[in-house]
C-alpha cells in the first residue's frame, strides 16, 4: 500500500452517488480505503495501459463502490477483521485442504457434510477447485471456463456456493476458488461473439490472420502440453485466425492488454467476494503477458495485473486474499509474493514449487545436498506474504530443478530431472514409486510425473504387498514386508512434516489424508481417457474415511498423525509466517535442517531422509538455541541432545522411524520440565527428532491405538496391573522396535544403566518375540482377568458387562478369543504363537513352563473344548475357532500385536487388552481407554521398583564405566553388582546369577542328549549328541593321551556347548537370551569353558563373568543395537561374543582396561556380520555361527589378557563403528533372508 493520496476530482460524479444510500462513516471506510490503495490501482493500470490508466481507474473504483455497497453485514465485519489483522493467512492455525467439489462431497451442499471432517484434520482453509462452468466434455479439469458467473449445474448453483461459504466461514474456514485468468474456454460467450466478427470481442484475445507472427513467438515458447496439444496456437475457422492457445487448443488465451479484459475481471471478482469467497487462486497468472524473444512466462507487468486486482479487493473487500498460482523456476518464485516496488502489492499467497520439488528429490537420492543449496539460493520472501506448502497438487508435478543449483552440487540438471522422472514413474531399477508420465517432450526430456502422494512414495507398492500376506508366508518375508510398509509411511510423515513445519499455509490434497492410492479407473470417464493426472485425483473412499480413527490401518496411522500434527502446529507462535525458515548447511547429507528464529523462541526441524540412521552435530543443535530441547510431537527429549558430547561422539543420532520433526521452546508459562517428564528415552533407540530452545520434537505422536482407537498423548508414570504386575509408562512413537526392555529407560535420562535382569532372561525357542513375548502377554491377561471378575459371578446383562467397571467386580467369562496381528497372524503356527498365548492363559510362565505342557496343552483344551485360565476358572475354549491370524492387519505400534478380548454370556466385553511383543521376550500394553490409547511396558513390580531406584554408578559409555572402575578402585564386575545391590537384595541378585547359569547348564546338558531333525522343513539334523559321544569316546581309553594333548581340544568342547544350545533354541526349547535367542548360545558356551577348563573355577568367578557380560551387553544395546533387522548379526553374534571375552576376562582376573579391550577385540572382528537366515530359521547358519563367535571371544580374551588394556581402538568406538556399518547395510542382509546364504542356498 502506498501513502494515501487525494483521489481525483472526477471521482465525485462517478462514485459518490453510489455510496450515497450508507451512512456517512460507511462511506468513510470506503473513502478512506480508497485514498489509500488509489496510488497502487492507478501504478498498475499505468504499467499495463499508459495514458488511459487514470480513467480505467475511474470505472474499477465505480465497480468497487457497487460491490461494497452491495456486501451483506457479516462480509463487513469480516473486512474489519482481517483489515486489523492483515497477516491472518500467515498464523500456524492455517491448514489448508484442497478438492473436486464432486470428488470430495458430491456438490456444494454436500461439502457442508463434510465440514466436521475437515475441522478433524484442523483445516481452516478449503480450497474447492475449479467450480464455476466449463465447456463440455474435456475441459482441463474445469480450468476452460464457459461462464463466470454460474456454477457447474451438477454441483448446484451461485447461490449454494454462497451458502456454502456462510457455513465454512462460521466453523473458521475460508472458502478459495480459482480464478482463471489467462484464458476462457472456446464455448465461453466472448469467444462466441469473437466468431460472430463483434470487434470489441476479437480484442479480448490474440488473434492473428497467418502464420507470421505464431512462428516468431514459436521459437522461444515451450510446450505445456506436447503429447496432445503441441504448439501454442491454433487455427478457427470462426474467426478466421490463429488464436493463441497456450495450453488446449479449445482454451483462447486472452489480451491483457486490453483494459477491457481488466474490467470484466474486476467485475467477476467483486462479484464471488461477495459471494464469501475470502482467497481467489490466480490461476495461470505466469502466463498473461506476452512479449516477443521470450517464454512469454512472468513478464513484468504480470505483477501490474496483481498489483490492481489486490488494491481493488484491498478497497471494496479487504478481507480476500489473492494467491498467485505460478509454477515457475525457484529463482522466480519471489516475484509473485512481491519484490521492489510491488513489495507488499501483489499476491498475498504464493505455491512453494520449489520446496515441493525438492522434498521429492530428497526422498528419492536419500540426500539433502542440492536441496538445501537450491533452498538456501531462494530470496528472503516479504513480511506481507507467505507460501502455500504442498507436497502435491492436482496437477503434475514438474521436476523444476534449477542447472545452476545442480551444477553447484556436482550434479547435471538435466539428468537429475531425468532421474526424477524414472523414480517416480516407477522405471528406475530400485524404485517403488507408482506415479504416471504426464506429458514427455522428448526435445526438453521433461517428463512430469502425475499420482497420489501415496502411490508416489511407495505406500500403493508396500500396501499390495502386504496384503499378498498368508498363512504360509514366511516369517522373515513378513517382518520385511512390514518393514518396507513403514519405511513408506514414516516417510510420508515426513514430508508432511517438513511442509507443516515450514511455516505458510499447508495444503493437502484429497485423499492424501487417507494414503489413497492412484484411481485406477482414471482413464474410464469421459474427457479423461487422455489425462493421466485424473489417477491422482481419486473420489474421497468411504471406506477409508470410516477407518480414519483405526491406527491399525494404513489410512488410520495417515489421518491421526496429520490430526496431531496440526493440533501442535496450531499451538507454536514460532510457525507463524512473520519469520522464515532458513535452512541450514550440510552436515549430514541424510538429513535436513531447519531454523526459525522467532521472538518467543527458536525453532529447529530435523529431517532424516534416509531409511538409516543419521546424525546432528551437538554443537549445531547448541549453536541453534536447542540444547537439551523437548520434543512437542512426543514430549520427549531426543537421545544425546543435552550434552555437547551428543552420543558419546559429539553426534545426536536420528533414526529413520521417525524420521523427523520439529521443536520450540515452552511458551505461556509451560515448564520445559513438566514436558520432559512425559516420557523417556529407549535404550539402544535414537528418536529422529526435531529441537529448539526449551522442547524438540520427533515425527511420531507419543500415541498408539488399538484396533478400533485413534491416537492421543501417553500417559506418565506407573499405573498398577495386578499384584505382581506393574507397567512403566513412557512417551513412545509407533515405530519403537525394542520398547522399554520392560521399564529400563535410558541410562542417561534414567537413574541406572541396563541389569542384567533386562538383558539376560529365561524363555523357550524358537523366537522370544513370537514364543515368549505372546505367553507374558497371555499370562498378564489372565491376572487381570482374575482381579477384575467378581467372585461367584454367574451371568449379567448387557449393562452390567460394562468394561469400563473393571475392578468393581464382573460376572464369569463365557468366552475369551486371541487375535494375533501382522508377523503374529502370518508365521505364529510355525512359531508356536497360539500355543503360547493358550499357556500363558492358563498361567504357564515361560520360564517354568514344563516341556510336556509346551507340547501337549493345545491338543488336550481342543478336546475337552474349555480353558482353565488361571485365577478365573473353566471358560469354553476352541483354539481353532477362538484363536484368529490375522496377518493383513498390523497395529500401529509394532508389527508384533495381539488382542485378548473376555465376553460374558450376554456377549458383551468384560476386558479387551492389546499388548505388542517387540523382541527380546519384551512386551508393551494399551492400557489405555477406548479412543485414548496409552503404550506402557509390563513388568513386574520388583522391575518397576528397582528402575525408580538410582544406580550408585551410571554410565553411558565404556570410557565413563573405566574412569569409575579407577576412580573407585573397583573391577568391572565390583560396579555392576553395586548398581544391582542399590535396587535389589544380594540374595535375589545371586539367586538370579546362579539361575541363569542353571539353566544354561541344562540347556547345554539337554542339547548334548537330544538327537533328530530339527523342525521347520530344512531338515537340520542334530549334531550336538553325536559329538559329545566322539569326544566323550576320545577322553578315555587307549586314544586319550594323544587326543588330550591336542591343545585345541578344548575348543572342541566349546563348540559342543555352543550347538548344543542352538539346536535347543532351534527346537523351542528354554534357553537364556544372552542377549537374543539368536546368539543364545555364546555366553553359555563360554561360561562352561571358564567352569570345565579353567583351574581354580568358582561360583564367584562365573558370577563375574555374567555381571561384565551385562555391562558390556548393556552398552551396545543402549548406543547401538542386538537385534539383526536393525544392524546385522553384528549386533547378534557380535554383541554376545564381545559380552562373552568380556565376562571371561574379568573372570580370569583381568583388569577392567583389558576387560574393556577383551570386549572390544571380539566386537571389532565381528563388524559387517550379516543376517542371512535360510528359510527365515535360526538355523543355517546361525548354529555354526554361534560356535565360531564362542571360539572367537575366548581368543580375544586371552589376546587382552597377555597385554595391559592399551589399544588404538576403544569399545566405545567400535560400538559406534558397528551401529554405523548396519545403517549403511542393505536391508536383505538384516534378517530378511532376501540377501547372502538365505538365496543362495537351495531349501530342502
Amino acid at each position: 500500500m502506498s501513502a494515501a493520496t487525494s483521489l481525483p476530482p472526477s471521482l465525485d460524479d462517478i462514485v459518490f452517488h453510489i455510496l450515497d444510500p450508507l451512512e456517512a462513516a460507511e462511506r468513510d471506510v470506503f473513502l478512506t480505503r480508497a485514498e489509500a490503495w488509489y496510488p497502487d490501482l492507478l501504478d498498475g493500470l499505468t504499467t499495463l495501459y499508459g495514458t488511459a490508466a487514470e480513467e480505467e481507474a475511474l470505472n474499477l473504483l465505480a465497480l468497487a463502490a457497487r460491490a461494497y455497497v452491495e456486501r451483506e453485514h457479516e462480509l463487513c465485519r469480516l473486512d474489519l477483521a482481517r483489515t486489523l489483522d492483515p497477516a491472518w493467512a500467515q498464523h500456524p492455525g492455517r491448514i489448508g485442504y484442497a478438492a473436486y467439489t464432486e470428488r470430495f462431497a458430491g456438490t456444494l451442499r454436500g461439502v457442508e457434510g463434510r465440514i466436521d471432517y475437515l475441522r478433524e484434520l484442523g483445516v481452516t482453509y478449503l480450497h474447492l477447485m475449479p467450480l464455476l462452468t466449463p465447456r463440455p466434455g474435456d475441459s482441463d479439469g474445469g480450468y476452460a471456463v464457459a461462464d463466470y458467473r454460474t456454477v457447474r449445474p451438477d454441483l448446484g448453483t451461485m447461490d449454494d456456493l454462497e451458502h456454502l461459504a456462510g457455513e465454512l466461514r462460521a466453523e473458521g474456514i475460508s472458502l478459495v476458488v480459482d480464478l482463471v485468468l489467462n484464458h476462457v474456454a472456446a464455448e465461453h460467450e466472448w469467444a462466441v461473439r469473437a466468431r460472430a466478427g463483434e470487434q470489441r470481442y476479437r480484442d479480448y484475445f490474440l488473434i492473428f490472420p497467418d502464420r507470421t507472427e505464431p512462428d516468431a513467438y514459436e521459437r522461444t515458447l515451450p510446450e505445456v502440453f506436447p503429447d496432445f496439444a503441441p504448439g501454442n496456437f491454433t487455427w478457427d475457422d470462426g474467426v478466421g485466425g490463429w488464436v493463441w492457445t497456450t495450453f488446449n487448443s479449445f482454451q483462447w488465451d486472452l489480451n491483457w492488454r486490453n483494459p477491457h479484459v481488466m474490467a470484466e475481471f474486476a467485475g467477476i471478482v467483486l462479484d464471488l467476494a461477495n459471494r464469501g469467497v475470502e482467497v481467489l487462486r490466480l490461476d495461470a497468472i505466469a502466463f498473461t503477458i506476452k512479449r516477443k524473444g521470450t517464454d512469454c512466462q512472468g513478464q513484468p507487468e504480470v505483477h501490474a495485473i496483481t498489483e490492481v486486482l489486490r488494491a481493488l479487493t484491498r478497497i471494496a473487500c479487504p478481507a480476500v486474499d489473492l494467491k498467485a498460482e505460478a509454477i515457475v523456476a525457484p529463482t522466480e518464485l519471489l516475484q509473485y509474493l512481491g519484490q521492489g516496488k510491488y513489495t507488499g502489492k501483489v499476491s498475498d499467497l504464493a505455491y512453494h514449487n520449489s520446496l515441493m520439488v525438492q522434498i521429492w528429490s530428497m526422498l528419492a537420492a536419500r540426500d539433502t545436498t542440492l536441496a538445501v543449496e537450491a533452498l538456501q539460493n531462494l530470496p528472503t520472501e516479504p513480511s506481507t506474504a507467505t507460501w502455500i506448502t504442498y507436497l502435491r497438487c492436482h496437477d503434475d508435478i514438474g521436476w523444476a530443478i534449477d542447472d545452476d543449483d545442480a551444477a553447484a552440487v556436482g550434479l547435471g540438471g538435466y539428468d537429475h530431472r531425468a532421474f526424477l522422472a524414472d523414480w517416480y514413474s516407477g522405471e528406475y531399477p530400485t524404485s517403488d514409486a507408482a506415479g504416471l508420465v504426464f506429458q514427455h517432450n522428448p526435445a526438453t526430456g521433461d517428463r512430469r510425473i502425475a499420482g497420489t502422494a501415496a502411490s508416489l512414495i511407495g505406500i500403493e507398492a508396500a500396501a499390495e504387498a502386504w496384503e499378498g500376506i498368508t498363512d504360509t508366508t514366511p516369517e522373515h518375508e513378513v517382518e520385511s514386508l512390514w518393514t518396507w510398509r513403514e519405511e513408506r509411511i514414516h516417510a510420508l510423515r515426513m514430508a508432511h512434516a517438513i511442509l507443516y513445519g515450514w511455516g505458510g499455509i499447508p495444503v493437502l490434497w484429497s485423499g492424501d489424508e487417507l494414503a489413497q492410492p492412484n484411481d485406477p479407473n482414471w482413464d474410464t470417464e469421459p474427457g479423461h481417457e487422455a489425462d493421466s493426472r485424473w489417477a491422482g485425483r481419486p473420489r474421497l473412499d468411504e471406506a477409508r474415511m470410516a477407518n480414519r480413527h483405526d491406527r491399525s490401518t494404513v489410512e488410520g496411522r495417515v489421518f491421526t498423525d496429520l490430526t496431531h500434527m496440526a493440533r501442535v502446529r496450531a499451538g507454536l507462535p514460532q510457525l507463524d509466517a512473520v519469520v522464515r525458515s532458513q535452512v541450514q548447511d550440510v552436515d549430514d547429507p541424510g538429513v535436513l535442517v531447519t531454523y526459525r528464529d522467532h521472538p518467543r523462541g527458536s525453532f529447529v526441524g530435523v529431517y532424516n531422509v534416509t531409511p538409516q540412521w543419521r546424525s546432528v552435530a551437538a554443537d549445531q543443535l547448541a549453536r541453534l538455541g536447542v540444547m537439551g530441547a523437548t520434543d512437542v510431537l512426543t514430549d520427549t527429549v531426543p537421545f544425546g541432545s543435552t550434552s555437547l558430547e551428543g552420543a558419546g561422539t559429539g553426534e545426536c543420532p536420528y533414526r529413520p522411524t521417525p524420521p523427523g520433526g520439529w521443536c520450540a521452546p515452552p511458551t505461556d508459562g509451560e515448564s520445559a520440565r513438566a514436558r520432559r517428564n512425559l516420557g523417556a528415552r529407549v535404550p539402544g533407540m535414537h528418536h529422529g527428532d526435531v529441537t529448539s530452545r526449551g522442547l524438540s520434537i520427533s515425527t511420531q505422536p507419543p500415541v498408539v491405538a488399538s484396533p478400533a482407537d485413534s491416537a492421543s498423548p501417553a500417559a506418565a508414570g506407573v499405573s498398577a496391573l495386578a499384584p505382581e504386575t506393574a507397567l512403566i509408562s513412557t512417551a513412545l512413537d509407533s515405530a519403537t522396535p525394542a520398547a522399554l526392555l520392560a521399564g529400563a529407560i535410558d541410562v542417561e535420562q534414567a537413574p541406572r544403566p541396563l541389569s542384567v535382569f533386562d538383558l539376560m532372561r529365561i524363555g523357550i525357542g524358537p523366537s522370544s518375540s513370537h514364543t515368549v513375548g505372546p505367553m507374558r502377554a497371555g499370562r498378564a491377561f489372565s491376572r487381570e482377568l482374575a482381579e477384575a471378575v467378581r467372585p461367584g459371578g454367574t451371568g449379567a446383562s448387557d449393562g452390567e458387562c460394562d468394561s469400563r467397571a473393571v475392578g468393581a467386580g464382573l460376572p464369569q467369562p463365557t468366552r475369551v478369543t486371541v487375535e494375533l496381528y501382522g508377523s503374529l497372524g502370518a508365521t505364529g503356527r510355525g512359531h508356536a504363537t497360539d500355543r503360547a498365548a493358550v499357556m500363558g492363559l492358563a498361567g504357564y510362565e515361560p520360564e517354568t513352563v514344563p516341556a510336556v505342557v509346551c507340547e501337549s496343552l493345545m491338543e488336550e483344551v481342543e478336546a475337552a473344548g474349555e480353558l482353565v485360565v488361571d485365577g478365573v476358572g473353566p471358560v469354553p475354549f476352541s483354539p481353532s475357532a477362538d484363536i484368529h491370524f490375522l496377518p493383513g492387519r498390523v497395529l500401529p505400534y509394532h508389527v508384533n500385536g495381539m488382542t485378548l478380548t473376555a465376553y460374558c454370556a450376554s456377549g458383551a466385553e468384560i476386558l479387551r487388552r492389546t499388548y505388542y511383543s517387540v523382541g527380546g521376550g519384551f512386551v508393551m500394553e494399551d492400557v489405555g481407554a477406548p479412543g485414548s490409547p496409552s503404550i506402557q511396558a509390563l513388568a513386574t513390580a520388583s522391575a518397576t521398583q528397582a528402575h525408580a531406584t538410582p544406580a550408585p554408578f551410571p554410565f553411558t559409555t565404556s570410557a565413563a564405566m573405566l574412569a569409575i572402575c579407577e576412580r573407585e578402585g573397583l573391577s568391572v564386575s565390583d560396579v555392576v553388582l553395586a548398581n544391582e545391590l542399590s535396587a535389589r537384595s544380594r540374595e535375589e541378585v545371586m539367586a538370579y546369577l546362579d539361575r541363569l547359569r542353571a539353566t544354561m547348564r541344562a540347556c547345554i546338558e539337554a542339547g548334548m542328549n537330544a538327537e533328530g531333525i530339527l523342525p521347520g522343513g530344512l531338515g537340520v539334523r542334530r549334531r550336538a549328541k553325536a559329538l559329545h559321544e566322539r569326544l566323550r569316546a576320545q577322553s578315555t581309553g587307549p586314544a586319550a593321551a594323544f587326543t588330550m594333548a591336542d591343545p585345541l581340544r578344548g575348543m572342541d568342547w566349546v563348540d559342543l556347548f555352543a550347538l548344543a544350545v542352538n539346536e535347543e533354541n532351534a527346537a523351542g526349547r528354554r534357553v537364556v537370551t544372552a542377549p537374543t535367542n539368536g546368539a543364545a548360545g555364546i555366553v553359555p558356551a563360554v561360561l562352561a569353558y571358564y567352569e570345565r577348563f579353567i583351574p581354580g573355577a568358582d561360583d564367584d568367578g562365573a558370577r563375574r563373568f555374567l555381571l561384565a557380560a551385562t555391562a558390556v551387553g548393556g552398552l551396545i544395546k543402549t548406543n547401538a543395537s542386538i537385534a539383526g533387522a536393525e544392524v546385522g548379526c553384528q549386533g547378534e553374534v557380535g554383541s554376545a561374543s564381545s559380552m562373552a571375552a568380556a565376562g571371561l576376562a574379568e573372570a580370569l582376573g583381568g583388569t577392567p582396561a583389558q576387560v574393556e579391550n577383551a570386549a572390544e577385540i571380539a566386537m571389532e572382528h565381528n563388524l559387517g556380520l550379516t543376517c542371512d537366515p535360510v528359510g527365515g530359521l535360526v538355523q543355517i547358519p546361525c548354529i555354526e555361527r554361534n560356535a565360531v563367535a564362542a571360539v572367537k571371544a575366548i581368543n580375544a580374551a586371552r589376546m587382552a589378557l597377555w597385554g595391559e588394556g592399551r589399544h588404538a581402538v576403544s569399545l566405545d568406538t567400535v560400538i559406534e563403528t558397528m551401529r554405523q556399518t548396519g545403517e549403511d547395510m542393505l536391508a536383505k542382509y538384516k534378517e530378511t533372508s532376501r540377501g547372502g546364504l538365505a538365496v543362495n542356498v537351495v531349501e530342502c
